[in-house]
């Protein structure tokens, strides 16, 4: 629920951080600036190298309207709790199966 959702944002805040951080930045303050340690910064570029800036934005919009629907906003207003899950599985499986745009 909640936790996943909060979860799975921060890796993505993470990932958004890192790609609009201004180049030359030493590897202390870019971590700083991306909110992990200097030690998971390998893993975080690794990760941001398999996302083009159209499908981080995108995922960003799924997980935000997933959670306004999670808390009953838009077309969440009377979702019980198993359809509240299904919002959540279906905004998680859309941005983990996504298509890679043709380049």
């Amino acid at each position: 629920g909640p936790a996943l959702v909060a979860t799975v944002s921060g890796a993505l805040r993470s990932l958004l951080r890192l790609a609009g951080a201004p180049p030359g930045m030493g590897e202390p303050e870019l971590a700083r600036e991306v909110g992990v340690p200097v030690w998971k910064l390998k893993s975080v570029r690794a990760q941001l190298r398999r996302w083009t800036p159209r499908e981080l934005a995108d995922a960003a919009l799924l997980l935000a309207e997933a959670d306004v629907q999670m808390k009953g906003g838009h077309e969440g207003a009377g979702l019980d709790p198993i359809q509240k899950r299904a919002v959540l599985e279906r905004a998680l499986l859309t941005i983990a199966t996504r298509e890679r745009e043709a380049t």
